[in-house]
């Protein structure tokens, strides 16, 4: 009987009584490496994990929602959430657009952006019309 633990060759059984099959041959030296296997569905680099180029709209819209709905509470850019709040509400349904055709996907990102830039203009209307951004400056200038 060979030795079951393979330390004096010979050859090894299954519990069954069947021979196994031998292992495969090591890779040539010197060829070329195997190729990589596929990437699976959570796999893949970081660009393809945020959607690729297909969400570029929707990324940038959402910045701008955010640098519009930031701009409401500094009172030296009076009616600047405007330049953040309409371009993120065009862009944001530009995405949505082109998610609702199928060349895009993540959706959210172009409602955030809608919400944000409609948040940003909201925002400075009524900081306009009620000078609030005004009364602000006037008492910080008070202090200095």
């Amino acid at each position: 009987m060979p030795d079951p633990y393979g330390s004096g060759g010979g050859t090894v059984y299954t519990s069954g009584g069947t021979a196994l099959p031998p292992p495969p041959p090591p890779p040539p030296i010197g060829g070329p490496p195997p190729p990589p296997p596929p990437l699976g569905p959570a796999q893949g680099t970081v660009y393809q994990r945020a959607g690729g180029q297909n969400n570029l709209l929707g990324w940038i819209g959402l910045a701008f929602g955010i640098i519009g709905t930031g701009c409401c509470c500094c009172p030296w850019l009076n009616g600047a959430p405007f330049i953040g709040g309409i371009p993120a509400v065009i862009l944001g349904a530009m995405h949505l657009n082109k998610v609702k055709k199928g060349a895009a996907s993540m959706s959210w990102v172009g409602w955030v952006a809608i919400a944000l830039g409609v948040i940003a203009m909201i925002a400075a209307i009524c900081g306009i019309a009620t000078g609030w951004q005004d009364r602000i400056y006037d008492q910080y200038q008070q202090f200095n």
